[in-house]
């Protein structure tokens, strides 16, 4: 059974399920009144398939995985698959998903939820990180070899 959550990740949650839900009403609005598909759809499809396969590799890849910031006993950091490039590319992953989405459905109003959550992620991302460095076995040693949270070469 997985230990309680961080306080601060239950804001997450909340504030993260709203902002989805205000991207996909956002994108859904737009869609409909859609003059059809572009390239930039197409692309933002592909992007999407892409970010679900990351995301999915992960998955395997994390047997601690859960929905929630909070440590689980006999816990140990992830480092194969992707976790070998970026710490955290469930997270990267998601950001990907939020993005793509409003330019999969044409819709320029789902950007701003969509960038909202990104930035909400990317808060996340850095408290969890925090949270990892701070008290599980072996993660400090883990970052020292893979430095990027979310994307080599940048953080």
């Amino acid at each position: 059974r997985p230990a309680a959550s961080e306080p601060w990740d239950k804001a997450f949650i909340f504030l993260g399920g709203f902002l989805l839900a205000c991207l996909l009403l956002a994108c859904s609005v737009e869609a409909a009144s859609s003059a059809g598909f572009t390239l930039l759809s197409s692309a933002a499809f592909l992007c999407l398939c892409a970010a679900y396969g990351l995301f999915t590799w992960a998955l395997l890849f994390n047997r601690f995985a859960i929905g929630v910031a909070a440590l689980q006993e006999g816990q140990v950091p992830a480092d194969g698959g992707p976790y070998a490039s970026v710490r955290h590319p469930i997270y990267l992953a998601a950001i990907f998903i939020f993005v793509s989405t409003p330019a999969a459905l044409g819709s320029a109003g789902g950007f701003v939820p969509a960038a909202l959550l990104a930035v909400l992620v990317l808060g996340r991302t850095a408290l969890e990180d925090r949270l990892l460095l701070r008290s599980l076995p072996g993660y400090r040693e883990y970052a020292g070899r893979v430095p990027y949270r979310l994307l080599p070469g940048v953080w």
